[in-house]
């Protein structure tokens, strides 16, 4: 499966933020491509940079859908664990395990308990 994360909802103020993240974001979407099981062949995660679409405590202001609003790359990601029965045998499980791993490998580590 190949991973990419798209930091491209912005607007003037985040530009800067989504610019320096987005080489991250591509090292760590190549260190997510693989076998997670099932059919699915490709996942996007895009992450929305807008303030004003956000509580202050950093919640969405209107229900998301993954692909539409990702306010923690990780803690986000619980959603791909409720919707395991309907996509088909992926392995949720493995691939927040791989964001931990990989996040802490490429020096960002990331605390599940805080998500």
């Amino acid at each position: 499966m190949k991973v990419a994360f798209h930091a491209n909802v912005i607007d003037e103020d985040t530009r800067a933020i989504a610019d320096a993240l987005d080489p991250v974001l591509k090292k760590l979407a190549r260190s997510l491509d693989g076998a997670y099981g099932g059919p699915m062949e490709h996942l996007w995660i895009q992450i929305e940079m807008l303030a004003y679409l956000a509580w202050p405590d950093g919640r969405a202001r209107h229900p998301f859908r993954f692909q539409e609003r990702v306010s923690g790359i990780h803690a986000a990601s619980a959603v791909l664990l409720e919707k395991q029965k309907q996509l088909g045998g992926f392995d949720a499980g493995l691939f927040r395990e791989r964001i931990l791993a990989n996040c802490s490998s490429l020096g960002y580590p990331l605390s599940p308990e805080a998500h």
